[in-house]
């Protein structure tokens, strides 16, 4: 799959940001020794930094890229394609 997809400069940040973001908290909880104290301290530091709603939100924004891409194929496709009878 040798296809690219062009997205904007601030939403590359801000998917950069959040891997970070994400990699730090999973890092902190493993100095602990207690497992279950790491997935508690985990969880909370995830739902305190609204990290599951940030990947959502990064989530949609990056469908619609492929959207949009996937638009632009269907585009060029369209006079190959077969005509649809209603």
């Amino acid at each position: 799959m040798d296809e690219k997809v062009e997205i904007k400069k601030q939403d590359f940040y801000e998917m950069m940001y959040l891997m970070e973001k994400i990699l730090y908290i999973a890092k902190r909880p493993g100095v602990r020794e207690d497992s279950d104290n790491n997935a508690y301290s985990l969880a909370i530091t995830f739902r305190k930094e609204n990290v599951v709603q940030e990947l959502l939100s990064l989530r949609r924004k990056m469908n619609r890229y492929l959207d949009e891409q996937g638009e632009a194929l269907r585009t060029e496709l369209e006079p190959y394609l077969p005509k649809r009878v209603d």
